[in-house]
């Protein structure tokens, strides 16, 4: 991002760089840095004012459509905040229901994604900036496969933090404790790209998932 885009994101926003930079926990220094190109914008930042600027620029542009609003998306905007993954679920396959069948949000959906295109990334903030792009790429896999790489990233991970505790024993031990521990990543990917595959196995003989779709009539 640019320092003239991280300005024109601001001003969309409607901010002022004192509160930009308090939105931010940022001193307004920080800010004027970023506009006038001294100092590179975070990609936390960047990502958190593209995905604003979008959400704006998107619902000025339905205000001054003329189309009509939809009664159940605002009803369903003030419901309070759930909690739990089942909950959470269930509010989102409410809310796709609807748009499924809502002729005014289909006509809302259709008008911005004639004049726009898709939205950006939503910020993600700490390790999950490195988790969610690794978990698109493997929901891209067919469904059989992707309990496999799963469990192999999952144990992969367990041993790559086992072997980051570990470092400084291993600098005193030798190439032979190196060695050892790259086995024992290798082992521990192995088990759980099995595990993922058992799963599969499990699902397939008691009929839960993982079958093809029946043709529609």
């Amino acid at each position: 991002m640019t320092g003239a885009e991280a300005r024109l994101a601001r001003e969309a926003l409607g901010l002022t760089q004192d509160e930009m930079a308090a939105s931010f926990g940022m001193t307004p220094a920080v800010v004027a840095g970023w506009e006038d190109g001294r100092v590179s914008v975070p990609r936390y930042v960047r990502a958190t004012l593209q995905w604003t600027a979008a959400q704006i620029e998107r619902r000025d542009a339905l205000a001054a459509s003329g189309l009509p609003s939809c009664g159940w998306i605002h009803a369903f905007e003030q419901e309070p905040e759930v909690i739990g993954s089942a909950r959470v679920k269930e509010r989102q396959a409410r809310l796709k229901a609807h748009m499924d069948a809502c002729d005014t949000c289909k006509a809302r959906v259709a008008y911005i994604a004639e004049r726009f295109p898709p939205m950006p990334r939503p910020p993600i903030a700490g390790l999950m900036a490195l988790v969610v792009p690794i978990l698109d790429r493997v929901r891209r896999l067919p469904e059989w496969a992707q309990p496999p790489v799963i469990g192999a990233m999952i144990c992969s991970a367990y041993s790559l933090i086992r072997l980051f505790f570990s470092l400084r024993g291993i600098g005193s031990s030798g190439i032979d404790e190196v060695l050892a521990g790259l086995a024992v990543f290798a082992a521990n990917a192995s088990i759980g790209i099995v595990g993922g595959f058992v799963y599969v196995f499990y699902r397939r003989l008691t009929g839960d998932g993982l079958k093809p779709a029946k043709p529609k009539d």
